[in-house]
C-alpha cells in the first residue's frame, strides 16, 4: 500500500515539474491540472503543492508581482482589470488586495504607455471623434476615472498643440 501511494506520489510529483517547467502556475490551477489524477488521493496531491511551495515552484504571492509587472511593460492594464486577471487566475482576493496594495502602480504612466501604443493606430481619426474613442479605449482596459481624464487631456491637448504649429 505504501510502495503504491509512493509511486502516485512520484509520478504527480514528475509531472508537476514538467508543467511548472513550461508554465507557472497559480496553487489553484495547479489543483485543477492535478484533478485530472484520478488514481491519486486528495492527500497525494496535497503533498505534491506542499512539495512545490517549499521548492519554490509555487508562489502566489511572488505570480501577483510578476504578473503585474509583465503587464505593465507588454500590454498595460489598470489595476481594475489586473485584479479581474488575477482573480480569474485563482489567486484569493485578499492576496491581490494586499500585494497590490504594496505596490505603487502609477496608473497614469501605464495609461500614457497604453495610449501612445495605440494611438499609432488612430492617426486618421478625426480629432473630435480621438478623446471618445480614446477615453472608451482606457475605461475597456481598467484604468480609474482620474488617470483617464488626465491622460486623455494631456494627449488631446498636446496634439491640438501640435497641429497649431
Amino acid at each position: 500500500m505504501k510502495n503504491s501511494k509512493l509511486k502516485d506520489y512520484s509520478k504527480l510529483l514528475e509531472y508537476s515539474l514538467k508543467l511548472s517547467a513550461r508554465k507557472r502556475y497559480t496553487i489553484s490551477r495547479l489543483e485543477e491540472k492535478l484533478s485530472k489524477f484520478t488514481e491519486a488521493t486528495l492527500e497525494t496531491k496535497q503533498q505534491v503543492i506542499n512539495r512545490l511551495i517549499d521548492l519554490k515552484y509555487l508562489n502566489d504571492e511572488q505570480f501577483v508581482m510578476d504578473y503585474i509587472a509583465e503587464r505593465s511593460k507588454i500590454n498595460p492594464k489598470g489595476r481594475f482589470v489586473l485584479k479581474l486577471e488575477l482573480y480569474k487566475k485563482g489567486i484569493p482576493k485578499e492576496l491581490i488586495d494586499n500585494v497590490m496594495g504594496g505596490l505603487d502602480i502609477d496608473e497614469r504612466a501605464l495609461a500614457m504607455k497604453a495610449l501612445s501604443l495605440r494611438q499609432r493606430k488612430w492617426n486618421s481619426i478625426p480629432k473630435e471623434k480621438y478623446r471618445d474613442k480614446a477615453f472608451s479605449f482606457l475605461r475597456s482596459r481598467g484604468f480609474s476615472i482620474d488617470a483617464i481624464y488626465n491622460t486623455v487631456d494631456y494627449y488631446y491637448s498636446n496634439s491640438i498643440d501640435k497641429d497649431l504649429t
